[in-house]
């Protein structure tokens, strides 16, 4: 009898271990077909496509890379612009996230991939972005700060309480707050809603050496009007002479010119305040000049400051009443010697000169109107023809000529 029971434990134990032999094999091979599904579908995201378009349809792309690959897409006409104009040039294998990324990338569409290797297509969904910008000293908020997506002309303003509101093409772009006076800040939105700013002061503009009537101070010290027009901000432009140096590169101050060769511009300051001399008062180096400022080289200006109200020309009396012009030319800094030479040679020619009437010309010409005035002809023109074309004096006072400066 216990020979009989041990020998059913036996058989039920062997019978056991056999059904989960089954079962461990079955879901091994459940988890190989799953691995391979996903591995499939991960390949699949993955197509060889060459695709060459220039100035063609949306929609055209789209069907090109239906023909070329397993995707489909699917999108409403009415809703999307397929007839929305592109280029690209893409060759080789490249993942579809990639590709529809170049396709659509100067459009409002968005897309979605599905596992059956469906592409649904839908207009994007707007982002709007808000939030307060302050001062990070002060804590006060700071109204006017220019707020812009980076690489569009989309942007705001924060109004006065500082706060700005802008909608932007998705929450992954980057804004770009600025404001004079302080350090301009490059954000990532990275999906957010509110994003507060805090601006610090620009601490570089407020030391910059101001030249005044009596010496010079910080630009964070003046209390007076004072346009500063410096090397930094000319050098990389030929400009002749102050008064163009000066022109729309300082606020309140307009430059008059004649045209004439050699004459000086006239600067006008604030506008016209008396109905006498309206000419500003001109400092070289600290000292009044009389005689206008062509004598001056460009290439030895160092800056130009412009005093504009009563505060900062006070130490100049009457003589600022219209504001004053102060030049400072270059000289020497530091330990270390330093020598600049600039030179040119150029040729110049009149332009436009008026075509004038040869000998010849002029004689017939002449007996037409004494003909014409019922009067006595010159003997001297009797016979045009054989005057010649005679000497052009107006071609002659108008030579080409060299131009050089040291």
């Amino acid at each position: 009898m216990k020979k009989k029971l041990h020998c059913c434990f036996v058989w039920l134990f062997i019978a056991g271990r056999s059904k989960t032999l089954r079962i461990m094999k079955i879901i091994m091979l459940l988890l190989v077909l799953g691995i391979s599904n996903i591995y499939a579908s991960v390949f699949s995201q993955s197509v060889n496509i060459n695709l060459s378009l220039k100035s063609a349809p949306l929609k055209e792309a789209f069907e090109q890379i239906e023909k070329k690959s397993e995707f489909k897409f699917l999108y409403r006409s009415d809703l999307i612009d397929i007839d929305k104009v592109t280029s690209l040039d893409v060759k080789g294998s490249n993942s579809i996230d990639h590709l529809l990324t170049l396709l659509l990338r100067n459009t409002e569409i968005g897309y979605s991939i599905f596992n059956d290797n469906l592409i649904v297509l839908a207009p994007k969904q707007q982002h709007t972005v808000s939030g307060v910008i302050t001062d990070a000293k002060t804590g006060l908020t700071i109204p006017g700060v220019n707020v812009l997506v980076e690489g569009t002309s989309q942007g705001a303003a924060s109004d006065m309480s500082g706060k700005y509101s802008l909608e932007v093409p998705d929450g992954n772009v980057i804004l770009l707050f600025s404001f004079v006076g302080y350090e301009s800040q490059r954000v990532a939105v990275a999906g957010r809603t509110t994003v507060n700013i805090k601006l610090s002061p620009s601490m570089g503009s407020l030391s910059e050496v101001v030249v005044i009537g009596y010496g010079t101070q910080q630009k964070k010290d003046l209390t007076g009007a004072v346009s500063v027009v410096a090397t930094k901000d000319i050098g990389s432009i030929p400009v002749p002479s102050i008064g163009d140096a000066i022109q729309g590169r300082a606020a309140g101050v307009q430059v008059i010119s004649s045209g004439a060769p050699g004459t000086d511009a006239t600067f006008r300051i604030r506008g016209v305040g008396t109905i006498n001399n309206n000419d500003p008062l001109l400092v070289i180096d600290g000292v009044p000049v009389a005689n206008g400022l062509n004598q001056l080289n460009m290439n030895d200006v160092e800056s130009i400051q412009v005093l504009k109200d009563a505060s900062a020309t006070a130490i100049y009396g009457s003589r600022g009443a219209n504001g004053v012009l102060i030049v400072t030319t270059k000289r020497g800094k530091g330990d270390k010697s330093h020598l600049d030479f600039n030179y040119f040679y150029g040729l110049q020619r009149a332009s436009s000169i008026v075509e004038m009437l040869n000998a010849s010309q002029f004689a017939a010409l002449h007996n037409d109107i004494m003909s014409n005035a019922g009067l006595a002809l010159n003997p001297a023109y009797a016979d045009p023809s054989s005057l010649g074309a005679g000497t052009d004096w107006l071609g002659e006072l108008f030579d080409v000529a060299p131009i050089s400066s040291y």
